[in-house]
């Protein structure tokens, strides 16, 4: 009898102990998944570039971390064509359910308006979650064309007006758009050749393809310190850390052209509210991160956060600014 009751105390004792681990372990997982912004399943950012251009490499420094964070993979799937239409449209019509996400850049509030019927509302069709970056760009040329400076290079188109000629990745984009700017400014005028990334818009200098490119410094910054291709200046107020032997375009002489390019994280338009701030609450850690701080860096881009309502005010002012820049250059077809 009592090896039939230590037997039975035994068995109870095991059958406890595996339920208090069982509980134990259900406890864990409960609080891991409380503390993860769980969506719902596999998180897609769309870049409207191709891979190597600057909202390329900013997603996938980002979609590491953020997987982390959301108990998700996240991939990054490259939309590129007709100057980031092609991968803005398809965010927009995407379900607002956080599973699609935008890496979008400044050009999206300058695109729609080329077209007198504009294929999306960068103000309307979006759901705002935050800014991630702010990039100044890069005029390169190959150093073949034989100026190292913006007097030079000025002097050069004069002397052979409608010779020189440029790449960008795409018409309206902001590349183009300050390119455009700068002729006005400076009475040059050269041809405009349009690609479908900034990543093609620079091998294009590379390649001898064009004379020169108002680049993003992401695909810039490693062909600038290879010394395969020469910067001439920065577009931003303030010369950059990663090439500062390259003075401003202030610097060089020519004021009123300074232009910074921001990046965002967008979601289709009817988000619910929980669902950008559990989106936004992650992205704002991430950025937070000092190897995501750095990894942006050194592709040219400095870390610049908001808040979703922040973004949403930058996002419809700039497409209110940039529609009348278009009409004004006379873009519109």
């Amino acid at each position: 009898m009592r090896m039939k009751g230590a037997y039975r105390y035994e068995l109870t004792y095991r059958r406890a102990s595996v339920l208090l681990f069982a509980a134990l372990i259900a406890l864990i997982v409960g609080v891991q998944m409380a503390g993860a912004q769980n969506i719902g399943g596999a998180v897609t950012i769309v870049v409207a570039s191709d891979p190597g251009a600057a909202p390329d490499v900013m997603a996938r420094i980002l979609s590491g971390p953020l997987s982390e964070r959301f108990g998700q993979p996240v991939v990054v799937e490259n939309r590129p064509g007709a100057g980031g239409n092609i991968g803005a449209m398809a965010v927009s019509k995407a379900k607002p359910d956080g599973r699609t996400l935008f890496m979008a850049t400044v050009n999206m509030t300058i695109t729609p308006w080329m077209t007198k019927t504009p294929a999306f509302d960068p103000a309307g069709d979006y759901t705002a979650i935050g800014q991630v970056a702010s990039v100044p760009m890069v005029v390169v040329v190959n150093p073949a064309l034989g100026v190292k400076t913006m007097k030079e290079l000025v002097a050069l188109a004069k002397s052979k007006p409608g010779s020189l000629n440029y790449s960008s990745p795409g018409i309206g984009s902001l590349n183009h758009i300050e390119t455009v700017l700068f002729e006005r400014a400076t009475g040059i005028k050269m041809v405009h050749v349009p690609y479908k990334s900034g990543a093609a818009a620079t091998t294009a200098v590379l390649g001898k393809e064009v004379d020169l490119f108002f680049a993003g410094m992401p695909p810039a910054v490693p062909q600038l310190k290879s010394n395969a291709l020469l910067g001439l200046a920065v577009t931003a107020d303030k010369r950059s850390s990663l090439v500062p032997a390259v003075p401003t375009l202030s610097e060089a002489g020519y004021t009123n052209l300074e232009s910074d390019a921001w990046y965002a994280i967008l979601g289709p338009k009817g988000m619910s509210a929980a669902l950008v701030a559990k989106i936004a609450g992650a992205l704002k850690e991430v950025l937070a991160l000092p190897n995501v701080k750095v990894q942006f860096a050194n592709s040219g881009a400095e870390v610049l956060t908001s808040a979703p309502e922040a973004m949403a005010k930058l996002l419809a002012a700039d497409a209110k600014r940039y529609k009348g820049v278009v009409e004004d250059l006379g873009l519109v077809k």
